[in-house]
C-alpha cells in the first residue's frame, strides 16, 4: 500500500486537481481521470477492478471498524501499487464533493483512469453480445446515468455515447448510474454519423425511439444484433442521422404526450431482453400432480 500521504489544506495540489475533475468535463477529458465520490461507489468499484489511482479518505473513515475489510484488501495482493492513498479532514473532502448536504460523499473520494473503449472495438463487443444502446445527444445527466443503469440491468454491456450527450463520467451521471459506467463498454465522444456507419457496416437493425407514430416495441421482432437510440429530451432523434432506422414509440394513455427518455429506454430495453432472459417460471411438480390427483 505505501506510505499514507496527509492533506490538511483545500490548497494541496491534489485537493485543486480532484475539485477540477469534478466539476469540468474539460479536465476529465484531458486527463482521462474521472471521480467518484461516496463509500459504495468507491469500493464497488475497486472491487470490480476500475483502475483507480488517487484514493482519499477522512481521517474519522479511514479509522473506522467499518473500513478494515477495505484496509486489508489495500494491503493485500489484490491492490495495485499505483494506487496513492491520502487522508484529509472531512472539512476538505466536503470542499471538494459536489453534492451539498452531508453524507457519505465525505467519507471518501477516488480518482479513477477512464476506462478503455473506441467505437470499433464496442461494435464487435456488441456485435457478440448482440444489443447496443445509443444516447444520442441527451443533455440532463440523471436521464444518462438512468439509461446506463438500465441498460446494464437489462442485459446491454456496450454503449455509444454521441458528441452533445451529456458527460456520462461527470458526477451526476455517475451517481444516476449506480457503477453501470464503469462496467460497460462504452464509446464515447463519438460523432452521430459515425456510430451510424460503423453500426450499418456490421449488419445491426437500428431502432430509434420516438413520441409517435412508431411501432410498439411489443409488436417489434428487436432480436439481434440490434441498436437501440434514444435522442435528445426536447428534439429526440434526427432522422435524416439514422437512415433505414426503425421507429419505436412506447404507447401512453390519458394526457401525457409521451414519456421522458430515461422511461422510454427503460421500456424498449425491457422488451428487447424479454425473449432473451426474463423466461416464464416453470411450474411446480408438487402441483401439477396434486392437479391430476
Amino acid at each position: 500500500m505505501g506510505q499514507i500521504l496527509e492533506l490538511t489544506s483545500r490548497e494541496n495540489p491534489a485537493v485543486k486537481r480532484l475539485a477540477a475533475l469534478l466539476r469540468d468535463s474539460a479536465s476529465r477529458r484531458e486527463q482521462r481521470r474521472l471521480v467518484l465520490e461516496g463509500e459504495r461507489a468507491c469500493c464497488d468499484a475497486f472491487r470490480d477492478g476500475a483502475a483507480i489511482r488517487f484514493w482519499l479518505f477522512s481521517q474519522e473513515a479511514w479509522k473506522s471498524s467499518g473500513l478494515a475489510g477495505i484496509r486489508r484488501l489495500l494491503s493485500g495482493p489484490a491492490a495495485s501499487g499505483d494506487i496513492k492513498i491520502a487522508t484529509a479532514p472531512s472539512s476538505v473532502l466536503a470542499h471538494i464533493a459536489d453534492v451539498e448536504s452531508p453524507n457519505d460523499s465525505h467519507a471518501m473520494i477516488a480518482e479513477v483512469e477512464w476506462p478503455a473503449g473506441g467505437l470499433d472495438v464496442v461494435v464487435a463487443a456488441a456485435k457478440r453480445s448482440g444489443r447496443i444502446a445509443v444516447l444520442d445527444r441527451i443533455q440532463d445527466p440523471g436521464n444518462v446515468g438512468t439509461i446506463l443503469r438500465t441498460a446494464e440491468a437489462m442485459g446491454v454491456d456496450c454503449v455509444a455515447v454521441t458528441s452533445g450527450t451529456s458527460d456520462p463520467y461527470g458526477p451526476k451521471a455517475l451517481r444516476a448510474s449506480a457503477g453501470s459506467a464503469l462496467r460497460m463498454g462504452m464509446a464515447r465522444d463519438v460523432s452521430t454519423a459515425a456510430v451510424a456507419r460503423a453500426l450499418s457496416s456490421a449488419g445491426f437493425k437500428v431502432f430509434v425511439t420516438t413520441p409517435r407514430e412508431g411501432r410498439a416495441p411489443f409488436d417489434t421482432d428487436l432480436s439481434g444484433p440490434a441498436a437501440f437510440v434514444f435522442g435528445n429530451e426536447g428534439r429526440g432523434v434526427s432522422e435524416g442521422d439514422w437512415p433505414g432506422a426503425t421507429k419505436l414509440s412506447v404507447p401512453v394513455s390519458g394526457r401525457a404526450e409521451s414519456l421522458n427518455v430515461a422511461a422510454a429506454a427503460a421500456a424498449v430495453l425491457y422488451e428487447s431482453a424479454r425473449p432473451r432472459t426474463l423466461q416464464p417460471a416453470a411450474p411446480e411438480r408438487g402441483r401439477a400432480r396434486s392437479k391430476k390427483a
